[in-house]
């Protein structure tokens, strides 16, 4: 066995060397500038800080691997957690990868990832699973849409590591921006999307934003 991968699940099989999520560098951090939402009424969750373990790279390339190399692994990944594989990425760096799971790495996961040249993070412990947050999502989105009057080009979104969801949404020329001015229809938007959770509430905050990009004209 790969001395790096004997070393990490020794390791794992008492504490996984667990660190906070902000651990590894500027990919650690949400870049969605985003606004948050202290005038909503239904619930929202406080953000899940995630666990993270990182799995030491072989070295065995002498050339910064590309995305080939990840993303050939990150797929198989991806194939044995189903929804529960969220999302995956580059740091900014380039000299490391991520993914995110909503469950702590197997030893299957954590000897596929051993193979790569350069090191890994696994951040776990994400609070919903992929189709969770897309039903979310897709609820969200509708009940926006369904208010033409006020809002244009609705997107919804993780954040970068599924912790969150983001909004964005333009608004129609009759309608003013921000999101107090639509506290009643942010608020309908947010029922909706805790009706299409697990218990009728939402496990994930929701930041909504305006964008004037998506805005447009009252036809």
């Amino acid at each position: 066995m790969n001395r790096v991968v004997q070393l990490v699940l020794g390791v794992l099989s008492s504490t996984l060397v667990l660190s906070g999520c902000g651990t590894s560098g500027p990919q650690s951090q949400v870049a969605e500038p985003v606004a948050s939402t202290p005038w909503a009424t239904v619930y929202l969750p406080p953000e899940v800080p995630l666990e993270s373990v990182v799995i030491q790279g072989t070295g065995a390339l002498a050339r910064l691997p590309g995305s080939r190399e990840f993303t050939e692994v990150a797929a198989r990944v991806a194939r044995h957690y189903g929804g529960r594989y969220l999302r995956d990425g580059r740091s900014e760096t380039g000299t490391s990868f991520w993914i995110v799971l909503t469950v702590s790495p197997d030893r299957w996961t954590l000897d596929q990832l051993a193979t790569l040249p350069l090191d890994v993070e696994v951040k776990y412990g994400a609070p919903a699973t992929r189709p969770q947050l897309r039903r979310v999502q897709a609820a969200i989105v509708s009940s926006m849409l369904d208010r033409g009057d006020e809002f244009t080009g609705v997107e919804a979104a993780p954040s970068r590591f599924a912790t969150r969801i983001v909004v964005r949404y333009g608004t129609a020329s009759s309608s003013k921006a921000g999101p107090a001015a639509h506290a009643a229809s942010l608020n309908a938007a947010l029922a909706a999307g805790a009706a299409v959770s697990r218990g009728g509430s939402l496990s994930v905050p929701v930041d909504f934003a305006h964008d004037p990009q998506l805005d447009h004209p009252t036809r």
